[in-house]
């Protein structure tokens, strides 16, 4: 799976991180990766394919992947493009938790 979220899964197996974003357990997060490779295999009309595993959730559809240029990106499910984008997965993690305050 994804390397760089080892230090979470020691801390936790996956989590609500806030209301809008939900870091996935190792299972969940191979289940969910296979389902949205599936899905986006299976559009035709999507102009950019993303590149990335799936790492969390929100409750809209949309996804959020961890990007092999270390960056994590949040992909819409109705736009199929990115609609939001961090510099890294640690800036992720702490922007969504600061979203709770």
């Amino acid at each position: 799976m994804d390397t760089p979220l080892a230090p979470y899964y020691l801390i936790a197996n996956g989590g609500c991180l806030s209301d809008e974003y939900e870091l996935l357990s190792y299972a969940k997060a191979v289940e969910e990766n296979s389902s949205f490779q599936e899905r986006m295999q299976a559009e035709e009309l999507v102009d950019e394919q993303p590149d990335g595993i799936v790492i969390a959730v929100c409750p809209d559809g949309d996804a959020i992947l961890h990007c092999p240029d270390g960056t994590a990106v949040r992909f819409s499910h109705e736009a199929s493009g990115v609609i939001e984008q961090w510099p890294s997965l640690p800036q992720f993690i702490a922007n969504s938790i600061q979203d709770c305050e």
